[in-house]
């Protein structure tokens, strides 16, 4: 019988080439239910169209060998209005299935799986559901579930699902109020911001060219749109273009395509197939009578954004696609180099098949808008006659291309705007193509000029919005929203069935019982260099670095800083891949011990290590630090992009976190070289020599200064990852370098630096992610490995956090993770300050009554061990890091291997150790100022995001003293720091911070709190004069900084302060604010003794006053 098949089998072999294409395609895939309808290859690999035969569902399959292998399920969905339901829908479809009924499923996957990304996407008229991973396991375990919670969604027969992740009425504190993930996401974007003003812009420019048609309509919803959706609205949605006829999978990478076929075949013929829905997407322009139109301009407005847009080609045509969008790149840079003071934004979309680009200009002075406008247009009309400067639309060209869709998104565009899933893919010669045709460009401008379809909107800055409506209800209303409260509460709050658990597709544990990492290690001294090598022999991109002590003093530290990022902008005009950087060096078992170093290294080809370190040599043995002109340019662009990134007071709430924190994460903050989005020293350092060119000459010859002291050969250590070859090069030309050198201490060490304030809260007016919450807690004993730890944070971010905040309260994001100093705990947006802190409270009690399915703690092992494996690949790969840290390779397997075999038990033994951490009370947070009000949890420090002022925070308590008589600076010392919130330990209580106070002296504790936070700096010589007797001029200026204001307007005058007195400034500021009143006939008496009275009753006003009283 096996021959006769056999033979059977060769004779249809023989045949098939006979049997039309079609019928050979349906023969390849048709016992999966598909037919293959074309091919296309690409230089990204092989594209396959295929449709399944019964229902009309495409699948397109990238065949291109990738470990990295994508699904994804799509559906066009053009919005039907602003209410928001395709964005409810990609919120709800991946929380369970008929199959899967977990309403929890993605908080499970996120922290079981092994993907690099998990997630759902809506876009303009098409929403998509995508992931990726490179475990072929984990690839059909996910394309399973989610091609079940598309097609069967758990939402189908769960209106609850609707209100968590889209919008409810909820019953809290006594009255109704909207609640809902997708609700809170939107409200973020109702607040009253400066973000908002670009929103209102960006939203203006589409209105105004497309009217009320679906092209401005918002498919992630509006508010007030919003709160008029309905559990039924988003079902008919649903249930409207949720078909398999207009369904489109797209899925690449290394799999057995059958396999995958053959499920999706399965789940295909159990849907109903329906009638193909009628899909037309489009947008119609409307020709404007009026280019230029106004809004929000007052007689009071200072600052407007001034946007620029025009009907763009369409996505279809990709060669006028990607030269629209870089000719509207040359326009938004040559307006910005205009007008340098405003910030350059561009906006856009794809609504409707329309690749439309704008430009908005932001921040304008009012008095210039007019020019904003002319000088946009004289812009315009030199490119369509000249054409755009060839380096800046080189620029332009690069952006465009870095900025090229995913062959995924390309996919699903060609699948939505031409019907043809292959319209718009393989565009990799369009940009080239352009290069060569620059006069191009000239035509396209005058196309932008002449256009009858284009639109200039000016909005004023500080113009309120609507407040969101509240709902109102009588009173039996508001007993049934309580009702309906708590039974979504309960259904929220129950447990996940473990039959379910168990029957979820997972990794196994034990598939991952071997330690992947293997890599030859050696170090050896020669010539007083020690020398790392990492035998990489496979690697594509071979790594050297070069470790020099220094002996860091905390007044360089800006310095040392602005060293690093000039001489890397050295590099990078040189076209060197090299770098400069700042190492604090600290041990894992000495945290508080620093070490540092002055880093040089890079990233070079293979047989090139030795070219590049020969370059390097050249470049510093030079004059990198003599070109004043560039230094100048250098500061002031620094200066602007700081500006711009700091627009994010997160950058502000991260600062104060990381100067609070452990020695290492305070250097960070202090020499932020290669992460200065975190230090508001370096900004304020950058701020103040940008202004002051006539210092440039000074601050260059402290780097040169710097850069002599540290470039010496005593001490060296080098580290080289890539092949032998390459290292023995590298080896010989580093030694070479470093032997022309000085010899110098080869001293590593760094001061102590103090702490700053213990909580912190940024209020603005300039961030869609109001109430960001960050709580951060320090170990008490740092634990001999994290293993338990690993584990336990996306345990924790799973079952209790995104439950708690974002399922239940309405948060952007939420999550909880360790490193080796503590715990960070974060909630972002949707949720107050104060419920946030509440919640991150509560993770040790919900930890030690946590139960867990036997299934579920081998899924966080599996992630656990996995984010192990992976941070592995710099962590454990570099021998100079392991020495530096005091950890081993024994360490790491050690670690690893406690990962696999923990239990429930050693998770729950951290709850005290997690609850000692929270009750640190480290918390720093962001939100609206209107918010910042009504925040009740005792802050140490507030700061003003508009300008970077930190004011310290008075309790609201303080006690009156009748005591008149004078005070010594010691003792006015004790009364403001016990009148601050701030009363956290003094650190370092051993170290005297002043020559004359001793450390066991009465008032040592108050004057270490107040100069570690920067209130008190003493005298020139290093002294206080703790027992001489404070004026009233000097307690002025110390309370100065207590006020968050710092206007003078109306202040009194008085007759003792006369101009230019030393402490003019902060008596005048303290009378204007009503601190200061003197005595009533016009004197201050600034030059006699306070009291402890006057001190008090200072000290009492300001807090009412930083209290809003």
């Amino acid at each position: 019988m096996k021959k006769r098949l056999a033979a059977f089998a060769t004779v249809l072999a023989l045949l098939l080439p006979l049997v039309p294409a079609e019928a050979a395609a349906a023969g390849r895939y048709g016992q999966h239910g598909f037919t293959e309808v074309k091919t296309q290859g690409t230089g990204e690999g092989t594209y396959h169209l295929l449709r399944h035969t019964d229902t009309g569902a495409q699948v397109v399959w990238l065949e291109n060998g990738s470990e990295t292998r994508e699904f994804a399920i799509g559906f066009r969905t053009p919005p039907e209005d602003s209410k928001g339901a395709n964005h409810v829908l990609e919120h709800s479809l991946l929380n369970g299935s008929e199959q899967y009924p977990l309403n929890d499923l993605m908080h499970i996957l996120r922290n079981s799986s092994v993907a690099q990304e998990l997630n759902a996407y809506t876009s303009e008229d098409y929403t998509t559901y995508v992931f990726r991973t490179e475990a072929e396991q984990d690839f059909y375990n996910l394309a399973d579930i989610y091609t079940t919670c598309v097609l069967f969604p758990l939402l189908r027969s769960e209106p609850n699902i609707f209100k968590q992740q889209g919008i409810r009425i909820e019953y809290s504190d006594g009255k109704a109020r909207y609640n809902g993930i997708v609700y809170s996401e939107l409200r973020l974007k109702s607040l009253d911001t400066d973000q908002n003003s670009l929103d209102f812009v960006s939203d203006k420019l589409y209105e105004n060219l497309y009217g009320d048609s679906p092209a401005t309509f918002d498919s992630g919803g509006a508010i007030p749109e919003l709160l008029d959706l309905t559990y039924e609205d988003v079902m008919w949605v649903y249930d409207t273009y949720y078909r398999p006829s207009n369904m489109l999978v797209y899925t690449a990478g290394k799999q057995d395509i059958g396999k995958t076929l053959k499920m999706l075949d399965g789940y295909l013929n159990k849907t109903d197939k329906g009638e193909t829905p009628a899909v037309t997407i489009q947008a119609q322009p409307i020709a404007q009578a009026q280019i230029v139109q106004e809004y929000n301009v007052t007689g009071s407005t200072q600052t407007v954004d001034i946007g620029f847009m025009a009907h763009g080609p369409s996505i279809l045509d990709t060669g006028k696609m990607e030269a629209w969008g870089a000719m509207l790149t040359c326009l938004q840079r040559q307006l910005g180099e205009a007008f340098p003071e405003a910030l350059p934004y561009t906006v856009g979309g794809n609504a409707g098949g329309i690749y439309n680009v704008g430009v908005i200009l932001s921040e304008v002075p009012v008095e210039q808008k007019d020019e904003v406008v002319s000088v946009f247009q004289k812009l315009l009309e030199d490119a369509a006659q000249n054409g755009f400067p060839t380096a800046l639309l080189d620029e332009a060209l690069d952006q465009q291309q870095k900025a090229q869709q995913f062959a995924r998104e390309e996919v699903f565009m060609g699948f939505t705007y031409a019907g043809d899933p292959f319209a718009c893919i393989d565009r990799s010669d369009v940009i080239a193509d352009l290069r060569q045709d620059m006069s191009y460009f000239k035509s396209l401008a005058a196309e932008l000029r002449d256009s009858k379809f284009q639109t200039i909107v000016i909005s004023g800055n500080g113009a309120a919005k609507h407040s969101i409506p509240e709902p109102r209800l009588d009173a039996a209303g508001l007993e049934q929203v309580k009702r309906d409260t708590e039974a979504f509460n309960a259904w929220l709050d129950q447990p996940d069935d473990p039959a379910v658990l168990a029957k979820l597709p997972t990794l196994d544990l034990n598939a991952f019982s071997e330690d992947p990492f293997s890599m030859e290690q050696t170090s050896q001294t020669t010539d007083g260099v020690t020398w790392y090598f990492n035998e990489a022999t496979d690697t594509e991109a071979p790594a050297f670095s070069l470790y020099f002590p220094i002996e860091l003093r905390q007044e360089e530290a800006s310095v040392w800083c602005l060293l690093c990022e000039y001489l890397n902008d050295q590099f990078e005009e040189a076209g060197l891949s090299l770098y400069t950087g700042m190492s604090s060096g600290e041990r894992y078992d000495a945290p508080d011990t620093l070490q540092p170093a002055f880093a040089l290294g890079g990233g070079v080809e293979a047989g090139k290590a030795a070219d590049a370190v020969q370059a390097a040599a050249e470049l510093l043995r030079g004059q990198p630090l003599a070109d004043a002109a560039a230094f100048r340019t250098f500061l002031t662009e620094r200066r602007d992009s700081l500006r711009a990134q700091y627009r994010d007071p997160y950058y502000y709430e991260y600062s104060m976190m990381l100067q609070s924190s452990t020695q290492a994460n305070r250097f960070m903050d202090r020499v932020p070289a290669g992460f200065v989005g975190s230090s508001m020293s370096y900004k304020a350092f950058i701020e103040e020599a940008a202004a002051n060119e006539g210092g440039d000459a000074a601050l260059l010859e402290q780097m040169r200064t710097l850069l002599e002291r540290v470039l010496q050969r005593t001490g060296v250590v080098a580290e080289f990852t890539g092949s032998r070859a390459d290292f023995e090069a590298f080896r010989r030309a580093a030694a070479a370098f470093v032997a022309a050198l000085p010899a110098g201490t080869g001293i590593s060490s760094c001061e102590w630096i103090s702490g700053g304030w213990p909580s912190a809260l940024v209020v603005s007016s300039n961030t869609q992610d109001a109430n960001h919450v960050m709580l951060t807690g320090q170990f008490r004993t740092p634990p001999e490995n994290m293993a338990v730890y690993d584990v336990l944070g996306p345990l924790l971010t799973a079952k209790y956090m995104l439950p708690e905040l974002r399922d239940k309260r309405g948060a952007y994001g939420a999550s909880l993770l360790f490193d080796a100093n503590g715990v960070t705990m974060v909630s972002s947006g949707g949720v107050s300050v104060d419920e946030a802190v509440a919640v991150f409270r509560g993770a040790a009690d919900y930890l030690r009554s946590m139960q867990l399915a036997p299934s579920e703690l081998a899924g966080f092992q599996v992630n656990a061990v996995n984010t192990f494996d992976m941070d592995a690949e710099w962590s454990r790969a570099s021998g100079l890091g392991l020495a530096r840290s005091g950890h081993t390779q024994a360490d790491y397997a050690a670690e690893r291997a406690a990962i696999l075999s923990l239990t429930e038990d050693d998770l729950k033994a951290c709850a005290d150790e997690l609850e000692a951490m929270v009750a640190q009370n480290r918390v720093f947070a962001q939100t609206t100022r209107a918010a910042g009000k009504n925040v009740q949890f005792p802050f140490a420090a507030r700061v003003d995001a508009a300008t970077g002022k930190v004011t310290p925070l008075l309790k609201t308590n303080i006690p009156r003293s009748d005591d008149t008589a004078p005070v010594t600076r010691g003792e006015a010392a004790v009364l403001l720091a016990d009148s601050l919130t701030d009363q956290t330990a003094v650190e370092q209580p051993e170290l005297a911070r002043f020559a004359d106070v001793s450390p066991d002296s009465a008032h040592a504790a108050a004057l270490a709190r107040l100069h570690d936070r920067g209130l008190l700096n003493g005298y020139a010589d290093g002294s206080y004069q703790p027992d001489a007797l404070l004026t009233r001029a000097e307690f002025c200026v110390i309370a100065s900084t207590l006020s968050d204001s710092d206007s003078t307007a109306g202040a009194p005058v008085f007759t003792d302060v006369y101009q230019g007195y030393w402490a003019q400034a902060a008596i005048e500021k303290m009378a204007a604010q009503n601190i200061l009143q003197g005595d009533g006939d016009g004197r201050f008496r600034p030059e006699e003794p306070i009291t402890a009275q006057e001190i008090t009753l200072i000290l009492q006003r300001l807090s009412a006053m930083n209290q809003g009283e």
